[in-house]
């Protein structure tokens, strides 16, 4: 709806453009450059947006900040000039510009600008879906105050139906054949007939058992609950472990069975709502109609329709997604659902399998699934196996790529909050069984036993790798303990620490193993597990000066001196050691065979055997020095680099980068161990060597002493013995290197042997 100074604009704006004979796209339209002084003062302006209900006046209205309405525009009786412009630099897609100058112009006649030049809406098209057309019209007519008003549900209603009506794969996976949860409620027809009931008794076998799916942040406050006390108004128990077990194992099909899913997105609480108050016309795209020319063959020719998106004011801060996607337990809720109706702030969004969309941009828009969301998304809903890619041609590493993914979903979940740290295996449970569906390889706990060495290499980073799009989602602060309080799952599993993990990601595509899995086994129900993995490989002993991540906060307070900085905070520093040597521990860590000497302190560089070693050592818990960690290797890859160059290369014959995991004995049985840590060894450094260059741009050790570091090369991994003399670089990927090439110094603590880790 427009005010008639807005209608005289558009009209004129089209007389000026050139069309084709026959307007398919926008391509058919060439706009011309138009101008137009559309009003004389603010006061002129809030009448014909508030009268008139003029779309374009609104969004003018809204374009000055709260500070500048309050200056430079408060006196609404002012004389000025607000000017609507349509821009054509882009011919085929103009822009609506607006700016406010004085009434008076220059002495050279040009414009006294009050305010520069602003968007306020940009040519989205041809508006050829008849029956969206249809919808928008009618939202037009309706209340559009609120993201609950009847034109925000109107439009809801059409992206429903038409993904009902139109979309085979958001409905080949969704037969619900029956199902439905143990427990819903029923809405009604009005607030006073809302109530719990259990579907099993009060829904017939042919009743309507279709269902919609809530996901929303529990906050901080308690809003209503079903406890066992109120069981008999409510019928939902949240105080009860087994029916929790039971209904929490359900998960997977609650929201995969579901019509569709509401996110309450941008609440961080249930005490917030789902709803939000704002002037709709601001968020809804408006419609410009270019009378058809008259023809012979029709007596009412359908005008051509040219959408435009506003440029309403954003609430949100650019690139942060709203509270809910910060919730472990929601990751399992956008994943599975195939329909989700979210109330993200300002506006409403939309997302099925087939397609996403705004109230800003209906059929399009910005889609809330990255990548590995929406691989491992696809992989739920296609029948086919999510870990082997269809395809006689397929590259030998795309299954490893879909494990990435899976990877990835990993990092995204441990990096979002979650009120209870024992539900870390539980709350990511419906996903992995949703997955497990559709392919021939296992879950265990966590990880998936095809490729399990991959999976087997998680960390707990000292630098902050995994850039969470919902930042600070997990409290560090608050978590004290890096190990869970009751175990709730095997060492070997990333579940069984309570802090953010990352892995070698996109790296771990390329990698290959040096062991050989046995056997791996895992018992127990969805929210604890135990389970054990049995594997061959090259073992050595030795002890480390652990350098703890910011995330292990027991460091913090028992181990100050050895915890590295936040790096949240910017106080991103170097360790320092011996006083005077500084070096960051993705590029060094402390090694020696041997404990710290006896009636020293305990830090190994009392040993007369410590060294600096390539790499990085990544621990999962407080560790003593004087503690021997038995290293296991489970992969490597080629890398090299030129003289001063940050490019790696990876051609045989270069050095190797070995991956490992850090475990200590059980004391339970002999063999069997769990899992302490991860490390990374560079430039041959775990067969004994230092192959690569002595210098390397970017991994050096600082020292405020003259002559620089290069005095402690004597503690770095030995150089001087070249391939070919017991250490070719050299191997066969899937198999156990030859236990020989260890370097004389290390070869004797090297073994090839068979671990437990539980």
């Amino acid at each position: 709806m427009f005010c008639a100074k807005c209608q005289e604009f558009w009209e004129n704006a089209i007389s000026k453009a050139t069309l084709k004979d026959e307007v398919k796209s926008s391509n058919d339209i060439e706009w011309a450059p138009h101008t137009t002084t559309l009003h004389s003062s603010m006061h002129d302006l809030e009448k014909s947006s508030r009268n008139d209900a003029c779309t374009i006046c609104r969004l003018i209205l809204a374009l000055p900040t709260i500070h500048e309405k309050e200056g430079l525009l408060a006196n609404n009786s002012k004389p000025i000039a607000i000017i609507l412009e349509l821009d054509a630099t882009k011919p085929q897609v103009p822009v609506l510009q607006v700016t406010f100058a004085e009434a008076e112009p220059k002495s050279d006649g040009s414009p006294n600008w009050i305010l520069p030049k602003r968007t306020i809406a940009s040519c989205a098209g041809l508006l050829t879906d008849d029956e969206f057309a249809a919808t928008l019209k009618h939202t037009m007519t309706l209340d559009n105050s609120s993201t609950g008003s009847d034109a925000a549900l109107a439009l809801a209603s059409f992206w429903l139906k038409r993904c009902l009506s139109t979309h085979d794969k958001c409905n080949a996976k969704n037969d619900r054949s029956g199902w439905i949860p143990t427990r819903v409620v029923d809405v009604g027809d009005s607030d006073d007939s809302i109530r719990l009931i259990e579907t099993g008794t009060d829904i017939p076998e042919d009743g309507d058992r279709s269902f919609v799916a809530l996901s929303h942040c529990w906050g901080k406050i308690h809003i209503i609950r079903t406890l066992k006390e109120n069981y008999a108004d409510h019928r939902i128990i949240q105080d009860n472990t087994e029916d929790w077990r039971a209904e929490a194992a359900t998960m997977c099909d609650v929201y995969r069975h579901a019509v569709f899913t509401i996110a309450a997105a941008h609440a961080p609480g249930g005490d917030v709502g789902c709803f939000e108050d704002r002037d709709g016309v601001l968020q809804f795209p408006f419609v410009i109609e270019i009378p058809a020319k008259q023809d012979m063959e029709s007596d009412s020719p359908r005008p051509t329709r040219i959408q435009y998106s506003s440029y309403g004011r954003v609430q949100a801060p650019l690139g942060r997604e709203p509270p809910l996607y910060g919730r472990a337990w929601v990751l399992q809720e956008q994943l599975l659902s195939p329909r989700m109706l979210i109330f993200d702030g300002s506006q409403i969004r939309w997302e099925c399998l087939c397609t996403h969309g705004s109230e800003r941009s209906p059929l399009g828009g910005m889609s809330r699934h990255i990548g590995h969301q929406k691989t491992i998304r696809n992989g739920v809903m296609d029948n086919v196996d999510f870990f082997q890619p269809q395809g006689p041609d397929t590259p030998p590493f795309t299954t490893r790529a879909q494990s990435q993914s899976w990877y990835f979903s990993v990092m995204d979940y441990t990096h979002r909050g979650m009120t209870k740290s024992s539900d870390r295996v539980v709350a990511l449970h419906g996903i992995a069984q949703a997955v497990a569906r559709t392919t021939k390889n296992e879950y265990v706990a966590g990880l998936w036993k095809d490729e399990l060495w991959t999976g087997l290499l998680w960390s707990i980073p000292h630098y902050k790798e995994y850039t969470s799009t919902t930042s600070d989602a997990f409290d560090l602060a608050a978590n004290r303990t890096v190990r869970h309080d009751n175990p709730i799952a095997p060492t070997w599993s990333w579940a069984s620490v309570t802090v953010p993990v990352v892995y070698p990601v996109p790296t771990i595509i390329f990698i290959d193993p040096i062991v050989k899995i046995l056997n791996v086994s895992v018992s127990g129900t969805p929210d604890k597990l135990t389970g054990s993995v049995e594997i061959r490989g090259h073992i050595r002993t030795g002890h480390i000066n652990p350098i703890y991540p910011y995330a292990i906060r027991e460091a913090a307070t028992t181990n100050p001196d050895m915890s590295f900085y936040d790096t949240t905070t910017g106080e991103d520093e170097l360790f320092t050691f011996n006083n005077n040597h500084s070096f960051s521990p993705a590029d060094y860590f402390i090694f020696s065979p041997t404990p710290p000497a006896p009636g020293k302190s305990k830090t190994l560089q009392d040993s007369p055997d410590w060294r600096l070693t390539r790499g990085t050592f990544r621990p999962d818990e407080l560790l003593d020095p004087g503690t021997e960690i038995t290293f296991l290797a489970l992969a490597q890859r080629y890398t090299g680099s030129e003289k001063g160059s940050l490019l790696e290369t990876h051609e045989k014959g270069d050095p190797f980068t070995v991956w490992s995991i850090a475990l200590v004995p059980t004391g339970r049985v002999e063999g069997e161990y769990r899992r302490i840590g991860y490390a990374e060894w560079v430039d041959c450094s775990w067969y004994g060597y230092m192959c690569g260059h002595k210098s390397r741009p970017g991994r050096d050790i600082e020292s405020v002493e003259k002559g620089g570091w290069r005095g402690l090369l004597k503690r770095e991994p030995l150089y001087g013995e070249k391939p070919g003399k017991g250490h070719r670089h050299e191997f066969v990927p899937g198999e156990v290197p030859y236990v020989g090439g260890y370097h004389r110094s290390v070869g004797v603590g090297v073994r090839e042997g068979v671990v437990t880790i539980v």
